[in-house]
């Protein structure tokens, strides 16, 4: 038996859906993508040129002993110097007072800002950007580093100028003990500034340069603390320019925490992984659990979810099926019919089946003359149809014996030709 067009026709359709599809799949997994960055982090983890992987491999090779942290609190001790680059996840207050009470009790912390909570702790705030001073700075540009015009010739960076450019921090004055001044930036452009540099706010030329603090340090409790205002001085994009300075002030900084003679040497740095979001963190189940058990909300629907658990218990399969109900099967209304028909033609019941039939014609004609003649006696009925009617006054006297003498049955069969007549009138009639 040969298929059919239609048959066929369906079966070139899905060989052409199929093979769009493979071919979709094909071009999808041959297809070579260019990998672009969007990952600015200041992760060690990241090698990319907005990431911290320069950093962390500076500070092992000039003897520093590194380690990443993927737990969500750091607690550094008196041998610990913790290192938090503007976290890409904020930190909760649980956590921002483990770090500082660690901090408190003789440990050390270089803080990137760019945390809201941990921010606030410290009454740090950013102020306005401008470029590094070199002359100011406490490590001076070496004279062996490559001239800045050869640099932007050769070299892609992702900032470009002659010097480094940074934020400043704003003096709230909410720092009770002495401050050091790690590093100052002037807050105006020079006038042969690079036309071509971008990610650069323009900065009136002709204002006078103010210096303003971009790094400082100060003791906290026993330890000390090194906030920077701009993580971009962490960058491997920037840390590998010589001549921008920036991989010196990073060591610079390390060294200032890592104590003299006169306390204990700070030599681990440990690098907070886990705000850059690279540590283990919740589940999904795990959290759920977590927002059941610790919220108002979470409770009240763990409340609504078990009652409906036990509502759908109640509901569901039973072991022992029930059993099914009785039902009696009622006759169709054209059985009932019969039915009665029959009853009242073997008991002569006339009278009463006139009245049924009556009855049946004033239902079904009702419509056309309102409800006045609803409630009105069958004789009424019958007086108002013949004042209507009057050519149909035999078949009304005909009616209307049958409504008070029991007739034959040969003569009964004329009630319902009567009636039929009556009613085609009254649905044909025109006032």
């Amino acid at each position: 038996m040969k298929p059919s067009n239609k048959q066929n026709r369906r079966k070139r359709e899905l060989i052409i859906l199929a093979s769009v599809l493979l071919f979709f799949i094909v071009v999808a997994i041959f297809t070579p993508q260019r990998s672009l960055t969007g990952d600015w982090t200041v992760s060690t983890l990241n090698a990319e040129p907005p990431g911290g992987r320069v950093l962390y491999e500076l500070a092992d090779r000039l003897g520093w002993r590194v380690a990443r942290s993927f737990a969500d609190t750091i607690v550094p001790d008196r041998s610990t110097i913790a290192v938090v680059l503007n976290p890409r996840f904020p930190y909760r207050a649980k956590e921002v007072h483990a770090l500082l009470n660690g901090v408190r009790r003789g440990g050390a912390l270089v803080y990137a800002m760019g945390d809201d909570v941990l921010s606030d702790s410290l009454n740090l705030r950013v102020g306005q950007p401008g470029y590094e001073v070199h002359v100011d700075s406490l490590a001076p540009v070496s004279p062996d580093c490559e001239p800045p015009s050869e640099l932007s010739d050769r070299v892609i960076t992702m900032f470009r100028g002659r010097r480094l450019f940074l934020l400043a921090l704003e003096d709230s004055g909410a720092i009770r003990t002495p401050v050091d001044t790690l590093l100052r930036i002037e807050t105006r452009v020079d006038d042969d500034r690079d036309s071509s540099s971008f990610m650069t706010p323009p900065i009136e030329a002709d204002s006078a340069p103010q210096l303003r603090a971009a790094v400082i340090g100060f003791r906290f409790g026993l330890g000390r603390i090194v906030a920077v205002a701009d993580v971009d001085i962490f960058r491997n994009d920037n840390l590998r320019v010589c001549a921008w300075n920036a991989a010196v002030q990073a060591v610079r900084i390390f060294e200032y925490l890592s104590g003299g003679t006169d306390e204990a040497r700070r030599s681990l740095l440990l690098f907070d992984e886990y705000h850059q979001g690279r540590g283990v963190r919740p589940g999904t189940t795990r959290a759920i659990l977590q927002y059941l058990r610790n919220t108002a909300s979470g409770k009240a629907l763990a409340h609504l979810g078990i009652a409906g658990l036990i509502l759908v218990v109640a509901l569901g399969p039973r072991a022992l099926p029930p059993r099914e109900t009785e039902r009696i099967e009622r006759r169709s209304p054209l059985e009932h019919v019969e039915a009665l028909a029959r009853a009242y033609w073997h008991v002569d019941a006339t009278r009463t089946a006139t009245r049924r039939l009556l009855r049946g014609v004033r239902r079904r004609t009702e419509h056309r003359f309102g409800s006045a003649r609803r409630d009105v006696a069958d004789e009424l009925f019958l007086d108002w149809i013949e004042q209507r009617l009057p050519q149909r006054h035999a078949d009304i006297a005909f009616v209307r014996r049958a409504l008070t003498t029991a007739m034959p049955r040969k003569e009964f069969t004329r009630v319902g030709e009567a009636l039929a007549r009556i009613e085609h009138d009254l649905l044909t009639f025109r006032a």
